[in-house]
């Protein structure tokens, strides 16, 4: 029987910096290897499957950004950085759908009345995320949007037609790299969409 064998920490970080084939069995890997402890956390915490897979694949992409950036020292293993990203992903998640965990980890439902000032900032801000995101194309903009409201990268495969989840996430961080380029030197644009997208 043929034996797949894992590659080291080492030659995964390796292999996301350099990019290509090597990256994407990378990738792969450490989906398939932390799949269950963060599902297993997130089912605990409030969430489903779906939020699970959506959790783990944008915690691998926050990753895989931070290894091709230097960030990531090696001073824990890479499952062990992977979780504590996808644990913080999580709760920023909660937080940001009005619920929230107190110190026993009750989750506790905050007011969601909004005043007509608070409403009309948020779609003054849409408006203008709206435009930026046509900057970087018709087929890009449709995955951010999806991706900033919260599908996983199953359903945006699904409903937009790629093959499998690992292309739309391929496809989500070229179109977040190509938006990044487009407003990194100006710093309104790029708040902007830091608290659009986060």
């Amino acid at each position: 029987m043929l034996q797949i064998l894992r590659i080291s920490d080492s030659k995964i970080v390796e292999y996301l910096s350099e990019g290509g084939r090597r990256e994407s069995r990378a990738i792969q890997q450490l989906l398939d290897q932390n799949r269950s402890k963060i599902s297993s956390y997130v089912l605990k915490n409030s969430g489903n499957s779906s939020d699970a897979e959506t959790v783990l694949v944008e915690g691998v992409t926050e990753l895989v950004f931070n290894v091709r950036k230097g960030k990531f020292r090696g001073d824990s293993t890479l499952s062990t950085y992977l979780f504590s990203i996808c644990r913080s992903l999580w709760l920023k998640s909660l937080k940001k759908n009005k619920r929230y965990a107190d110190d026993d980890g009750i989750i506790l439902m905050e007011d969601s009345s909004d005043s007509p000032l608070q409403m009309f900032n948020e779609q003054q801000i849409k408006s203008e995320v709206s435009y930026l995101l046509s900057s970087v194309g018709e087929a890009c903009k449709k995955v951010l949007e999806m991706w900033s409201q919260h599908y996983s990268m199953q359903d945006i495969s699904i409903q937009l037609g790629y093959k499998n989840s690992q292309i739309a996430m391929n496809k989500k961080n070229r179109c977040l790299t190509k938006l990044k380029d487009i407003v990194k030197d100006n710093a309104s644009h790029r708040e902007l969409l830091l608290s659009y997208l986060n």
